[in-house]
């Protein structure tokens, strides 16, 4: 057996879902029913330049490059969990595919770094194992995904909490949109991984959806402003997922996020004394109304891969 580096391991496409339009399709996002965050919430978003695929090289390249015969799985989910209708689908798919693709390389990834001395000194501390499991309920909701050391089985201080989300509901070219509708659509979910990275004390989150993720960063001493890395595409057998094949995939993003959480300097991460960030220049003041829908979400791939429900 081919002994594949970490790169190349997390690097394998995926196997394709079938996704299928609902009515439900554009009714908008998750919303708080006790009212604890809105889209209002991301008041100020700028690009996360920082986390791009050159400086994750950098910053985990010889990771990376590790080779071993225990990075192996074999992808073996059955075809009707591939059959999208509902997020609810999506988040148990991403769980039994991608997300254990991570778990499984942070495991032979740990094992090898406990008999390694022969990694830079700022990745000793990458030793502990780092897990991905549905976040634990504490309050009224809990997020989809919740990173943290395989020994807090309680999930108290995580190092990033995750949400799934249906692309046709979301994705990171609704940012600045010029749908008002479109824009608020985007912000709701970023709004609801800040939630959650509050709740959690931690300052690092991810969304993703059946094509992209993104990583999000919650900047310390401002209420609301976050930054949004450039999405990172999930790489399937039928190419359903953006860029050209030669992108830093999605896997990999998702597997150095907590790791660059864990190499960061130490930030309190206590928000009393915060100051309310400004509105940047795409947050969608105007009112709503029921008249102004999303718009059509491009698929970029042929619409046949899109099929309608029997609903």
């Amino acid at each position: 057996m081919v002994e594949l580096s970490i790169r190349e391991f997390l690097s394998i496409p995926h196997q394709p879902v079938t996704r299928h339009i609902t009515r439900h399709i554009n009714g908008g996002n998750t919303t708080s029913r006790s009212r604890e965050w809105d889209y209002t919430d991301a008041r100020w978003l700028e690009p996360w330049d920082e986390f791009c695929p050159e400086r994750l090289e950098l910053e985990f390249g010889p990771l990376l490059d590790l080779r071993g015969p225990s990075i192996s799985h074999i992808e073996d989910v059955m075809d009707n969990y591939r059959d999208i209708h509902s997020e609810a689908q999506l988040v148990i798919l991403q769980h039994m595919s991608i997300f254990t693709r991570v778990n499984r390389t942070w495991e032979a990834c740990n094992n090898y770094l406990s008999q390694s001395q022969l990694l830079p000194d700022h990745l000793s501390k990458l030793s502990d194992r780092q897990v991905i499991s549905q976040g634990l309920q504490y309050g009224a909701t809990a997020p989809d995904q919740v990173f943290h050391l395989s020994a807090d089985g309680a999930q108290l201080h995580p190092n990033a909490v995750g949400e799934s989300k249906l692309y046709a509901k979301w994705s990171y070219d609704r940012w600045k949109s010029s749908s008002i509708a479109d824009r608020v659509d985007f912000r709701q979910v970023v709004s609801q991984v800040n939630y959650y990275m509050r709740k959690r004390k931690c300052r690092y989150g991810i969304i993703t959806n059946e094509l992209e993720c993104i990583a999000v960063y919650r900047v310390p001493g401002y209420r609301g402003r976050l930054k949004v890395s450039r999405p990172f595409p999930i790489q399937t057998t039928d190419s359903l997922g953006h860029g050209d094949g030669k992108d830093m995939t999605a896997d990999v993003a998702i597997f150095c996020l907590p790791l660059w959480a864990r190499c960061e300097v130490s930030i309190d991460d206590d928000d009393v004394g915060e100051e309310d960030a400004n509105l940047d220049e795409y947050f969608p003041e105007e009112p709503l109304s029921s008249s102004l829908p999303s718009s059509p979400p491009d698929f970029h791939h042929p619409t046949s891969e899109y099929l309608p429900s029997s609903e």
